[in-house]
This record gives structure tokens, C-alpha cells and sequence, in this order.
């Protein structure tokens, strides 16, 4: 066999392997992927965490926290006070530039 053609079958084969490998784990993250039930505990646990930071003055690391449950929360309820306390941290980020 000469080198160029050994070297188009390793390249193809390798190509085969990373295109499996993709699939195979595009296929397991699809599987494990939280359900509405674990999004609104994992927003509620990121929005305790917000009220946190707001307490402890950390108002950027707040407004993130409140990002994320705003998109994350499955409730109107949640997301609204979500988006409440991100406009507050704002204001307060604002006010002290």
C-alpha cells in the first residue's frame, strides 16, 4: 500500500470516529437534560442565592444569579420576581458608577 493511500483510509477512519463520538454524546446530553420540575428547583435555588448576594452587597454576582432564574424558571410568579430583582440590582450598580 502506498502512503497516500494509507493515509486517506486513516483520515476516513478518523473523520468515522469523531462523527460516532459527536452522536454518541449529542444522544446522552439529549437524554440527561433536566425536566420542567428540576428547572423551577434549580431557578429557585439560583434566586436564594441572588437574595444572597443582595444582602451581602454583592450586587453583580446578584443580577447574574437573577439572569439566570429569569430564564431558567419555569413559573411566570418566579421570573417576574427574577426580573424585579435584576432591575433592582441594576439600579443599584447604576447609582453607585
Amino acid at each position: 500500500m502506498n502512503r497516500v493511500r494509507l493515509k486517506t483510509i486513516v483520515g476516513r477512519v478518523a473523520l468515522l470516529v469523531i462523527v460516532l463520538a459527536v452522536q454518541g454524546c449529542s444522544n446522552r446530553c439529549r437524554l440527561t437534560a433536566p425536566g420542567g420540575a428540576d428547572m423551577e428547583k434549580y431557578a429557585e435555588e439560583r434566586y436564594a442565592q441572588a437574595l444572597l448576594y443582595m444582602e451581602a452587597s454583592r450586587f453583580e454576582l446578584a443580577q447574574q444569579q437573577f439572569a439566570i432564574v429569569e430564564k431558567t424558571a419555569v413559573s411566570s410568579e418566579l421570573r417576574e420576581l427574577a426580573h424585579e430583582g435584576y432591575t433592582k440590582a441594576a439600579g443599584v450598580i447604576e447609582a453607585k458608577r
